[in-house]
């Protein structure tokens, strides 16, 4: 393939970013941290709009690219993060009518489901594939939608139910705010599937299969709805009959904005949007039992310590991942939550200029791409890529020359209980002799250290040899890559610039040649 790429162009599509900046002594660049790393942002500026909004992700099944969707004003963006240093904005669908403060988005198979609070704006579907086959000249991309399903106007946001392929439209004009169920199993004809008014207005949702241990739900397809001043559970596996099962409040109500369920479906993790502004408290996550989705029970309300708005959240494995406006994303552990607490483990906060019940700062973040890599929306200010830092290296690149021992430490910075155990694995090519010994095998949970040492170097030949830290527990399996590099020890010489003699380059274009004839895009630096 033959690729031609004006440099001016691509200047224009990544000019303005901010790469990897580490969390060091509290600072990521401009940005208060801990124990969160930046990848890189991209300044408002760069999505021609007044604010972004909500947040959602796509992950390729083809090519496993990591693709972030940003809401905003007037448009959604689509931008690929597969190297999170590196993101490439790809372009935009426009509105379907006009801009709105308000743009939600969710993802079931290849396609984006869209919605806004616009006027007469309905629901836009776009195949997320189209992202794929893009060529550098043609970025950004203004697209347009494969589908619209007109069966309501505005809409506040948007839930997936991605197992059995059905969207939940809530905040909309139809059925008092309530779900308004669309059958997306033909994601080019979206068609409706049924509705619920019961408990009135919908602001958010999460819908999903029930496993929890609920057995009289067990099975059923189960819709929690954050109902402005309750808690909503519905029974939505008959989407001709969705039945209510049953309302809960909490202490202090000011407005039930969003939650999310752990993945065992026990427990669940709420959020209230203006409790801190009506009745002066701290920002709080409301901790809940659900082993009796009949009777939801609060656990307890756990103070976050600051004054800060709280907005979306989600969970993954034993992590909650909190959008609170002004202070940005908080990271905390969930191992405690039957007892009531929440571990903080970590926070980037977008809104350096301060801490206030107010409404900007973090809208949402997105933290489920298998990178790690956690997308987050800056409302007035930027998207920014962010990665925690649950493992790391001293030196996740180890470069020897001509000795004969080496070793690498390495930490676990998350909590664990119960038994860690670690393992070494490298590929078996040009790695014999090398021997690997680590310092322990198991720990008694975590945060902890541990040592990698290598012997036999220098039989070693010179090149890159990868190699992972297997690390067990009881939620699972983690490989943490690093890689070793044998170094000839000859000093290389730094390329000279010989033309033109001024030393500057300008706009010209360039042809590169490719051996891999597939259609695409790439990053060159």
């Amino acid at each position: 393939m033959k690729l031609k790429i004006l440099f001016a162009l691509a200047a224009v599509v990544v000019s303005k970013a901010v790469f990897a900046q580490p969390c060091t002594d509290g600072l990521s660049g401009d940005f208060p941290c801990d124990l969160i790393d930046q990848e890189s942002f991209l300044p408002l500026i760069d999505f021609q709009t007044e604010n972004l909004n909500d947040i959602w992700g796509w992950t390729s099944p083809e090519t496993g690219r990591e693709y972030a969707i940003q809401g905003a004003h007037n448009k959604t963006a689509f931008i690929d993060i597969s190297s999170p240093a590196y993101p490439i904005y790809l372009g935009y669908l426009p509105t379907a009518t006009t801009g709105s403060l308000w743009r939600d988005v969710k993802v079931v198979d290849n396609y984006a489901y869209i919605v806004s609070e616009a006027e007469q704006h309905g629901m836009q579907v776009f195949d997320l594939t189209r992202l794929e086959s893009l060529l550098a000249s043609e970025i950004p991309l203004v697209f347009d939608a494969d589908a619209l399903y007109n069966g309501f106007g505005n809409c506040h946001n948007i839930v997936a139910d991605t197992a059995n392929k059905f969207v939940y439209a809530v905040g909309t004009g139809t059925f008092s705010g309530g779900p308004h169920i669309i059958d997306v199993q033909d994601p080019l004809n979206p068609t409706y599937a049924g509705s619920n008014a019961q408990a009135g207005y919908t602001h958010d949702a999460q819908v999903f299969t029930y496993t929890g241990p609920d057995q009289d739900h067990v099975g059923k397809e189960i819709c929690v709805g954050f109902n402005e001043d309750i808690i909503a559970v519905y029974d939505a596996t008959d989407k001709t009959d969705v039945n209510l099962i049953s309302t809960e409040d909490y202490d202090n109500v000011g407005y039930v904005h969003q939650g999310w369920f752990t993945e065992d479906q026990r427990y669940m993790i709420s959020n209230d949007e203006t409790d801190e502004l009506d009745f002066g408290i701290n920002t709080r996550s409301i901790l809940w039992d659900m082993q009796n989705l009949d009777n939801p029970q609060v656990i307890d309300y756990v103070d976050l310590g600051t004054p800060s708005v709280d907005h979306n959240l989600y969970i993954k494995g034993d992590m909650v991942y909190e959008s609170n406006y002004t202070t940005g994303l908080r990271v905390l552990d969930i191992l405690e939550i039957e007892d009531g607490h929440l571990e903080p483990f970590g926070f980037y906060d977008v809104f350096p200029q301060a801490d206030l019940a107010a409404f900007f700062g973090s809208w949402s973040n997105y933290p489920y791409f298998e990178s790690g890599v956690i997308a987050v929306s800056n409302m007035y200010g930027s998207f920014h890529a962010l990665r925690p830092r649950f493992y790391e290296f001293d030196q996740p690149k180890l470069k020897v020359c001509s000795e004969e021992q080496a070793s690498l430490e390495f930490s676990i910075n998350k909590r664990m209980f119960g038994d860690v155990s670690y393992a070494v694995e490298m590929a078996d090519e040009g790695t014999a002799g090398l021997n690997p010994q680590l310092l322990m095998n198991e720990t008694d949970g975590a945060p902890a250290q541990n040592t990698i040492s290598f012997s036999g170097l220098n039989a070693l030949e010179p090149g890159y040899y990868p190699g992972e830290m297997v690390v067990t527990y009881s939620l699972g399996t983690d490989r943490i890559p690093f890689v070793l590099i044998k170094d000839d020890g000859e000093t290389l010489e730094s390329p000279v610039l010989i033309a033109p003699s001024n030393e500057t380059l300008p706009d010209q274009l360039v042809d590169f040649s490719f051996t891999d004839p597939t259609p695409g895009y790439a990053v060159l630096q």
